[in-house]
């Protein structure tokens, strides 16, 4: 059974990278609309089926832009998240067509497919309704989309891939389901419909034990006041069935994360949520370890938290929130301290947001983020921090810091510039620089609206 899996999600595996690498190849930064070209060219037949449909007028209910916000998994599938990912539905030449917009690179990546209505799902699987929207790729015959209205604002879409592979010297057909929510991109009820399909399952945790055995796919994890220090954790206790885990590079074994920290790798849409109204700390005394890990996960929400380290200023060389390969992650009301590196960490992630927020008392600067795109800080401050450069920000693009007070931190090196965006750029709009010591502002490429320096 085991080699059976095996071979399934190694031919999945190859088959996206191939249809990556033919996306990749044939599509720039923001792609041309393919409206006379590739995926518009569908057969006759089909162009001629989705006009009539569309006469009925349901499809109407769909145009629009739709932001993914929760995945359902039954199969394999789910090791190939596709996070930060929206479509747009659209009338042109008399048909109803769609774009699957991937945000990673901000570019349309499948576009202009002939969106049809059907009263029966070609595959069951879906909710019972009149109606529902169906698409394919001329060129991934064994695929097949189909979406249907859950609410006036929610839609489900399901991707059905068929497939075959060799076991034992036969071939063997098998088919796989992937289910993705989408909510309309200005629905004023976001909120709850997050609630509701991103996050299944809700716990409310009080010691540390628990938030650990707590953390798990699609979950809300909501943590009653108090102190969580992992390092009180042993090393069994820390590795639960979804955390602490790491593979040996030489032998391909599964071995235990060392360090004292809440280490999630390969998991999707979890919430840390501290009670409305309490103290709540999550720390570690390991001066190596990010208090706060996250590895090849999507859509991350930290809410009304305090996470830092309990070692003398100095000493640390991990961050307090530490990002790699990492998506659609949200960090509301939190504050971040030292001694920390940084306050945040980030390394080839995408679509960070951090609002009303505080980042201090951190040990080599505040922020530092390479390979990254689309990150917004929001009303945050970002204070009492010595050592290197504050903002480190290497092959970023589409980085906002807005209305922040950045106030009160000291570069102790005279090489060292307060912001540096090297091959990249970062753009600081209405922020408030006051008590700040270094021998320059920034290098690279730095964008100033509106700001007030008031620095020494």
């Amino acid at each position: 059974m085991k080699q059976s899996m095996t071979r399934k999600l190694r031919l999945l595996a190859t088959t996206v990278c191939l249809s990556a690498m033919l996306v990749l190849a044939g599509c720039g930064e923001t792609a041309q609309p393919e409206s006379s070209t590739t995926e518009s060219q569908e057969s006759t037949s089909q162009e001629q089926s989705g006009q009539e449909q569309n006469q009925g007028g349901h499809l109407s209910s769909l145009l629009g832009k739709w932001e993914m916000i929760a995945e359902i998994s039954t199969g394999y599938y789910e090791y190939f998240q596709d996070s930060g990912c929206t479509i747009e539905v659209y009338e042109e030449d008399g048909k109803y067509r769609l774009d699957y917009i991937h945000n990673w690179y901000d570019y349309t990546e499948l576009c202009g497919m002939v969106l049809e209505e059907t009263t029966q799902p070609k595959y069951a699987g879906l909710e019972a309704a009149d109606w529902y929207g169906v698409f394919s790729r001329r060129t991934e015959s064994n695929v097949t989309y189909q979406l249907v209205k859950l609410t006036e604002d929610t839609v489900k879409l399901q991707i059905h891939a068929e497939y075959s592979y060799e076991e034992d010297g036969q071939t063997v057909e098998d088919a796989m389901d992937t289910y993705y929510v989408y909510v309309k991109a200005d629905s004023p009820n976001r909120e709850q419909v997050e609630t509701e399909y991103q996050y299944r399952n809700t716990v409310t945790v009080s010691n540390t034990l628990e938030l650990f055995q707590a953390v798990a796919d699609n979950t809300r994890i909501i943590l009653k006041a108090g102190k969580y220090n992992i390092s009180e954790l042993t090393p069994e206790e820390r590795c639960s069935a979804n955390l602490n885990h790491d593979r040996d590079y030489e032998t391909g074994e599964e071995i235990s994360y060392p360090w004292d920290s809440l280490y999630a790798a390969d998991m999707h849409d979890i919430m840390l949520e501290g009670e409305e109204g309490a103290e709540v700390i999550i720390s570690t005394e390991d001066a190596y370890a990010a208090p706060l890990c996250f590895m090849n996960c999507s859509r991350i929400s930290l809410k009304n938290l305090t996470v830092g380290h309990d070692v003398e200023p100095g000493y640390c060389a991990g961050s307090v929130l530490a990002l790699s390969s990492t998506n659609n992650v949200r960090v509301e009301n939190c504050r971040l301290y030292g001694s920390g590196t940084y306050g945040i960490e980030a390394e080839s992630c995408y679509d960070i947001r951090v609002e009303n927020s505080d980042i201090y008392e951190c040990t080599y600067g505040l922020v530092r983020l390479y390979s990254t795109g689309r990150s917004y800080f929001r009303n945050c401050t970002l204070k009492d921090s010595v050592g290197f450069t504050m903002f480190s920000l290497d092959e970023v693009w589409d980085t906002e810091f807005k209305d922040c007070a950045i106030r009160d931190n000291f570069v102790s090196y005279e090489d060292e510039a307060f912001i540096s965006a090297n091959d990249g750029g970062v753009t600081f709009d209405s922020c408030t620089f006051q008590g700040n010591r270094y021998s320059y502002l920034k290098n690279g490429s730095v964008t100033m609206k509106n700001c007030t320096l008031d620095d020494n």
